[in-house]
């Protein structure tokens, strides 16, 4: 059994080896072994093609030791390897012949497989059976500690399922029997009858290395009421053993333990060669084909900036300069030969302008209109002399006369009577209110005809 056989390998490992994980593997000299040393300088890491055989050192490894899966030696010294004869150990070595194990590990060489493999792809196979057998140990370890509280509960199980057999009705018997016996020969038999199987084993190998197990000693042979008694135990408990142990046992060794062994170590190296040989290669070749890819992207746009873009912003800024330059020039030119020029000749046109147009016109104009002013003053004189003496004194002549008559008129016809009545009337009150108006009257006559005079 694989699980007696690691707890013996366990044993006979010191105490302060631990068993090989998936991240800590034995690692082989770097003499023997074609995989190179780890250190801090950068080497390169040795091709298929340069590793070597660990025996001759010249031909090419093309051979992998079964079971323990070491590809170090080329088919010539694993036949020479594999030859095991009788005599001792320097007389197989003098004779050519090796003694049948690894020259790594030391392990019995069982089989050969011919091919190139890759360090990585052993060292996968190597963990993950190293660890498959790891957790088989443990978990055989793991039974033969707690089998008897394991066996217990399985009897128990089986009694009530008996129990529920005999006592209860047949559809709950049926039911809550089954799931018992299912219970009982999961938790009490599998157990038991793994740990039977191992120290079956490993009893067998220590036979087989050792003197052989004898069922009768002499000392039985002389007693034969003990020898009769233990033929008859024998003749009672062979037919349950074989029922309930060897028949399993046989169709476990050699049947299912070797199926499942197949396919789980199948499984193993399937999945190994897959992550070696498959996905790696191909996440390699997807990330060289990323990084080249962003070289080439890079490789491009440093061409398209080297070639394009540069070239292209110097065109443009020589252009940009060279347009401002020839803008400066037609601008100093235009300034130089045009506007210069231009302004020079306005100004003179305009000198000229103002001397010999404006100034003569303005100066006629003004003696034009100083001519003017003089003849409408002249004019506006005599005309406002002849209003004077033919119009206006004679008017104010007539008007003081008419004014006169008109006071002469009413100081006679109006107010003469209008005097007299009131001074009659009002001899007390008028008489000096109208000598008063009377007197306010003559000097506003005298004015008005003074006035009528003046003009």
């Amino acid at each position: 059994m694989a699980a007696a056989t690691v707890a013996r390998r366990r044993r006979e490992r010191s105490p302060t080896t631990p068993i090989a994980s998936v991240d800590e593997q034995e690692q082989p000299s770097s003499t023997i072994v074609a995989a190179p040393p780890k250190c801090d300088s950068k080497k390169e890491e040795l091709t298929l093609d340069e590793r070597l055989c660990a025996v001759c050192l010249t031909e090419k490894v093309e051979v992998m030791l079964l079971p323990c899966r070491h590809a170090v030696l080329c088919k010539g010294c694993a036949v020479i390897v594999q030859r095991v004869d009788a005599g001792s150990r320097g007389e197989r070595q003098g004779q050519g012949m090796g003694d049948g194990r690894c020259p790594i590990c030391r392990e019995r060489i069982m089989g050969v497989v011919q091919g190139t493999f890759e360090e990585d792809y052993v060292r996968l196979v190597t963990a993950a059976e190293a660890r498959l057998e790891w957790v088989q140990g443990s978990a055989y370890e793991g039974m033969y500690n707690h089998i008897k509280p394991l066996m217990l509960t399985g009897a128990l199980s089986a009694a009530g399922s008996f129990a529920c057999f005999v006592l209860l009705p047949p559809p709950v018997s049926l039911v809550t029997g089954v799931a018992l016996a299912g219970t009982a020969f999961v938790v009490g038999y599998l157990p038991w009858f793994a740990t039977t199987a191992g120290a079956f084993e490993a009893e067998n190998l220590s036979s087989a290395q050792g003197s052989s197990l004898r069922l009768f000693s002499r000392e039985d042979l002389s007693r034969p009421v003990t020898c009769f008694a233990k033929a008859t135990m024998i003749a009672v408990a062979a037919p349950v053993a074989a029922t309930v142990f060897f028949a399993p046992y046989v169709c476990y060794a050699y049947v299912l333990r070797p199926l499942s062994r197949y396919v789980l170590y199948g499984s193993i190296r399937g999945t190994c060669f897959s992550f070696v040989y498959i996905v790696r290669p191909a996440c390699k070749a997807f990330a060289w084909m990323c990084v080249k890819t962003c070289q080439g992207f890079k490789i491009a746009a440093s061409a398209l900036y080297d070639y394009i873009l540069k070239p292209l912003g110097k065109g443009i800024a020589w252009t940009c300069v060279k347009t401002w330059q020839g803008l400066g020039l037609a601008a100093r030119a235009l300034y130089d030969y045009v506007l210069a020029p231009t302004g020079c000749a306005i100004s003179t046109a305009a000198k000229a302008l103002f001397s010999y147009v404006l100034l003569p016109c303005g100066r006629g104009f003004w003696a034009a209109i100083t001519a003017s002013a003089s003849v409408v003053a002249k004019g506006v004189m005599y005309a406002s002399q002849l209003t004077w003496t033919y119009v206006l004194s004679p008017a104010g002549h007539v008007a003081c006369r008419a004014v006169e008559m008109l006071g002469h008129f009413i100081l006679d016809y109006v107010l003469v009577p209008i005097v007299r009545a009131t001074h009659v009337m009002w001899h007390d009150a008028l008489v000096p209110l109208g000598r008063g108006l009377w007197a306010a009257m003559c000097a506003s006559g005298r004015c008005l005809a003074v006035g009528a005079r003046a003009l």
